[in-house]
């Protein structure tokens, strides 16, 4: 992390402490202020002279602030600030995706992942065992579950190891029950914030009805738990934008299959002449898609996409080709990147328009 990532970390982090504490000014803030100025000074450019001249810069997008090395950390077009106060989703993304607490509950999956592909050599199963597993955990049915489902799915695995991870990835679930909503697009646990219901992804509130939202019943008396916070963030959230496009592919009767070769792609279909292979990308920060995408640019073929959902889009309609501007050459060359609403054309025309 250089010292442009660590004053935004520390300054974000500081916000989210004063707000809970108006009468007293975190540390996190006066030493996030020390590195922006010294960012600012290593590039020539006067920094604000004091917290609240910062505050201000902080309400304007990024690339306002005329700091080059900010704008290789944080998106052009977003602010630290909401204008009338409160962080934005960008500054919240970047602080979660700079928390190792939920990084390393994410960790699991990876453990999960690492032990199927081990275990695949010898016994075909574990590519479907897989599956099972993150179809199970991206249904938002299952974000919530009385601890008995979460045994019965455990053991239904009929791998130790794999029951023991897969108990990983759930919680027991805030108590009293009777004051937790239920998210209307993840189905997590809401939290409240100045007397409002909020889910903890941008996504959710992009598709979501929150007006309304129910209440989290447990008729069975059993114990509730949760999907872990990196589980929901990590895997949940973007993969019911995953499993809504294989359903939707499996309803045209397309030939598909969910997370091939245990998860080197999202989704694969099979043409009748070719394969396409499938990543879909559920980013709202397009320097971290771009970071992503040149860091892994080599496992993607001729006939593989990298699919952004619309939500992503009506948010930020300009995203594909911003995140095209920041890609290296050799990814540039061999990335397709394409809108969710252009998949269908792209399948009955064949790979590549061919």
């Amino acid at each position: 992390m250089d010292l442009a990532q660590k004053s935004l970390l520390n300054i974000i982090q500081g916000l989210r402490g004063w707000s809970r504490d108006w009468k007293r000014i975190p540390k996190e803030m006066y030493l996030g202020h020390l590195q922006f100025s010294q960012v600012a000074l290593n590039e020539g450019i006067i920094p604000p002279g004091n917290l609240y001249d910062l505050l201000a810069m902080l309400q304007k997008p990024c690339q306002e602030w005329g700091i080059p090395a900010f704008e290789a950390s944080f998106d052009l077009d977003a602010s630290i600030l909401k204008k009338y106060g409160g962080l934005s989703y960008e500054a919240e993304e970047f602080l979660e995706e700079h928390v190792s607490v939920e990084e390393s509950e994410a960790r699991v999956m990876l453990e999960i992942l690492s032990h199927c592909r081990e275990k695949v050599k010898e016994a075909n199963n574990y590519q479907e065992l897989y599956s099972k597993i993150r179809e199970f955990i991206s249904s938002p049915e299952h974000a919530v579950l009385p601890s008995g489902e979460v045994y019965d799915f455990a053991h239904s695995l009929q791998d130790k190891k794999l029951s023991d991870l897969f108990f990983s990835l759930y919680e027991p679930s805030p108590l009293p029950y009777e004051e937790y909503y239920y998210c209307p697009y993840c189905g997590w646990t809401l939290t409240t914030q100045r007397g409002k219901n909020r889910c903890t992804n941008r996504s959710c509130h992009l598709n979501g009805e929150f007006r309304n939202p129910v209440k989290m019943p447990n008729a069975s008396r059993d114990v509730l738990w949760r999907l872990t916070p990196g589980i929901q963030r990590y895997v949940l959230v973007p993969g019911i934008a995953e499993l809504k496009l294989y359903k939707r592919l499996e309803t045209k009767k397309y030939d598909v299959q969910l997370y091939p070769e245990i998860d080197r792609y999202d989704i694969r279909v099979k043409l009748e002449n070719s394969i396409v292979d499938i990543d879909v990308k559920e980013y709202y920060s397009i320097r971290s898609l771009a970071d992503h995408i040149n860091a892994n640019w080599q496992k993607y073929h001729e006939n593989s996409y990298i699919v952004i959902p619309g939500h992503v889009l009506r948010e930020k309609p300009y995203f594909i080709e911003r995140v095209a501007n920041y890609l290296s050459p050799e990814a540039y060359r061999h990335i397709n990147i394409i809108p969710e609403s252009k998949v269908l054309s792209v399948l009955e025309r064949g790979v590549d328009g061919q």
